[in-house]
């Protein structure tokens, strides 16, 4: 239905928990394959399967970053905190828009489902990128329409369905510029490129973190999602320990930052305090080029929530080994 939303003009964003995720993985891929704008909110909770349905986690990193069948472009964001939340889905509205691919929201259940008090919403600040899309009047002046066009960002010129001069084929397979099935070799290999070429191009323009903390601590604490707030609090206690600190909440996730790589390098050791058993998101920053010398993983994943005073604890033991 988002898809069909999407094909129809309008913007489309859809929501789950990880077993909704996992049963969508193939309308997700057809979305990256096809180049269908679509914002895709998991808010995770503990699994697999049903899981713990009512209790946080943040195990669906890997399946949002890696998941699908074959190689397509996908943008992974992560609020920190319900304001957050707001300026994040404008963003990944725009995103998906601008560079036509599923983008994911990744929340948590305890950020999910839960009451804060925030700053209102800055609604004049919104601005709305509709991305590459063509006119009923910009058709009409084309001497062909080709809707998977190649170019040099790898984002080709949309017009929405039923626009007089903009017919094209939508389907799940390989296809050439014009949306007709292709199992040419050379052409195969040319969309592959184009659209693993989005995420570089979309690189510059991807939501950057939140910095706080001591900017000469040489102790680093990375966190997302609900993981955030409570890193906050875990300062302040790490403070009145004699353990100066000072944190990054990367708002993108996959692809991996250069700003992300260079805050680990600038720091002696970094905590990646995440809710899983596999240390998910300090494996995501590794695959994209994380020093893992310097990272250490503080984990949670027997369904309680993620508290300042253990992760505190947990960080001066170790510091003091």
């Amino acid at each position: 239905m988002a898809i069909g939303a999407a094909l129809a003009g309008v913007r489309a964003m859809t929501s789950t928990s990880g077993p909704g995720i996992a049963l969508m993985q193939e309308g997700i891929g057809h979305a990256g394959s096809a180049e269908i704008p679509l914002v895709v909110v998991d808010c995770q909770r503990g699994g697999p399967s049903t899981g713990l349905p009512t209790k946080p986690e943040q195990s669906d990193l890997n399946m949002m970053a890696f998941g699908g069948n074959g190689d397509f472009p996908r943008i992974v964001l992560n609020p920190g905190d319900p304001g957050d939340c707001f300026e994040l889905t404008v963003e990944a509205l725009n995103l998906a828009e601008r560079f036509q691919c599923p983008v994911y929201l990744a929340l948590d259940q305890a950020l999910s489902q839960n009451l804060a008090t925030i700053a209102p919403f800055d609604l004049d600040a919104v601005t709305v990128d509709r991305g590459k899309r063509l006119s009923a009047e910009q058709l009409a002046s084309m001497s062909e329409y080709r809707r998977y066009a190649f170019s040099d960002d790898g984002v080709s010129a949309y017009s929405v369905a039923g626009t007089p001069g903009g017919m094209s084929l939508v389907t799940g397979n390989e296809r050439d510029e014009f949306g007709r099935v292709s199992t040419s070799p050379e052409n195969r290999a040319r969309m592959v490129e184009k659209r693993a070429q989005k995420i570089e191009s979309a690189r510059a323009d991807l939501p950057r973190g939140r910095r706080t903390g001591d900017p000469g601590a040489t102790l680093g604490l990375i966190g997302v999602g609900s993981a955030y707030g409570v890193l906050l609090e875990a300062m302040e206690e790490l403070e009145a320990g004699g353990v100066s600190t000072r944190l990054l909440q990367p708002r993108t996730v996959f692809p991996v930052l250069d700003e992300t790589l260079e805050f680990i390098t600038s720091c002696e050791r970094v905590y990646v305090v995440e809710h899983n058993a596999t240390g998910q998101l300090a494996g995501i920053i590794a695959q994209g080029g994380g020093d893992t010398k310097r990272m250490r993983k503080v984990l949670r994943y027997d369904g309680l929530p993620l508290r300042p005073g253990d992760i505190a604890r947990e960080i001066i033991e170790r510091e003091s080994l």
